[in-house]
């Protein structure tokens, strides 16, 4: 029987499980991160979104919520 997933071919490389669910998440919540400012700063100024409050508290909501997405997404996937 042979394995064929990403988490295997990666085993057999050396790395270990937690080094590969890190990357994962770093990369994600910097790719949240990145999109959170980019489609505020496009809503706002482009497109006069009025967010009621200081801007920096709705990306500071933006980002929390990609970064609590991506750590339940990878709790799922351990638990399958």
């Amino acid at each position: 029987m042979t394995k064929s997933g990403m988490l295997s071919r990666a085993n057999v490389g050396g790395l270990g499980t937690f080094d590969i669910l890190i990357s994962y998440m770093t990369t994600q919540c910097a790719m949240g991160i990145v999109q959170a400012v980019l489609w505020t700063l496009v809503a706002v100024f482009g497109f006069g979104l009025d967010i009621t409050g200081p801007l920096w508290v709705y990306i500071l909501i933006c980002i929390l919520t990609t970064t609590c997405a991506t750590s339940f997404g990878k709790q799922i996937y351990i638990l399958i």
